[in-house]
């Protein structure tokens, strides 16, 4: 039986979906209300502000570490208990708001911003990541999900993993549509995710670089190392192939199919997904909870 004390005296979080976002604080309020269609994530977040709903105002000259120190505030006033967050939105990022930079494969002090944020996360965790996309390299997203044990979607970057260039495929192989605007990941690696890394690297400007103009033979050369590295073409295939080598566009398509298939196991083997919807929720969305 629950006594009246018992609920009086448990400790409650008064965070529980935390949104780190974007400060404008000298947007008054007529100009947002003027350029709130306009201005997109700034103003959004100016008026965010001004509501109060920004649990973390990021400021353009906060570094990480700085951000970091206001999650330490947040828990020292108890308004942040460990395990007790529900969601966790972030909607800026390097380039959107100045020093604050959460990617955990550029900014070493991102190690720290993470290994103190999961303390207050739980495996029920939501963790969506927006403004600047963090996903250039889905690794990255794999790496934040592994230290919260959260599930973690950012914008998607997959044009070109591994370097995070827009390159040709955004155009040719338009990967966001066919493999998804959205990555997300858990916990839970499930391949070799060294073959595909390796075969990533391996032909990063062959298979992505908008400058590459491949030859008939080059593309051949590529699809027999998918057929030797990743067995995505049969033996027998690959020979009717190699002896139809007038049909460029026939041996185009193929490469573009195989770098979707390469992309879709690579992502797969880190223990996450693409789509093409947020499967978490939207940085406004989490505003209105």
């Amino acid at each position: 039986m629950i006594k009246l004390k018992d609920i009086l005296t448990e400790q409650r979080s008064k965070i529980t979906d935390l949104f780190i976002g974007q400060a404008r604080p000298e947007y008054n309020s007529d100009s947002i209300l003027q350029n709130i269609s306009t201005a997109g994530e700034k103003a959004v977040s100016a008026l965010f502000t001004k509501l109060g709903a920004i649990d973390i105002e990021v400021t353009p000259d906060m570094s990480t570490s700085a951000v970091t120190n206001q999650i330490k505030i947040l828990a020292v006033k108890g308004l942040l208990l460990p395990g007790k967050l529900n969601s966790i939105t972030i909607s800026a990022h390097g380039t959107g708001c100045g020093k604050f930079n959460y990617d955990i494969m550029q900014s070493s002090s991102a190690n720290q911003f993470w290994d103190i944020l999961a303390k207050f996360c739980n495996s029920n965790t939501k963790i969506f990541l927006g403004g600047c996309s963090v996903a250039r390299e889905p690794q990255t997203v794999s790496e934040i999900a592994k230290i919260t044990n959260c599930t973690v979607t950012a914008p998607s970057g997959l044009y070109a993993p591994a370097s995070g260039v827009v390159a040709k495929t955004k155009d040719s192989f338009n990967l966001t549509q066919q493999i998804g605007k959205y990555i997300t990941c858990t916990n839970n690696p499930t391949g070799d995710t060294a073959k595909y890394r390796s075969f990533i690297y391996g032909n990063l400007r062959d298979l992505f670089d908008p400058r590459s103009n491949l030859s008939v033979g080059k593309m051949m050369s590529i699809i027999k190392d998918f057929r030797d590295d990743l067995n995505y073409i049969s033996p027998a295939s690959y020979e009717k192939l190699n002896q139809n080598q007038t049909n460029q566009k026939l041996i185009s398509t193929i490469m573009e199919q195989f770098t979707i298939r390469l992309i879709k196991d690579y992502v797969k083997s880190l223990g996450c997904y693409a789509s093409k919807t947020n499967p978490i929720q939207g940085t406004r969305q989490a505003i209105f909870k």
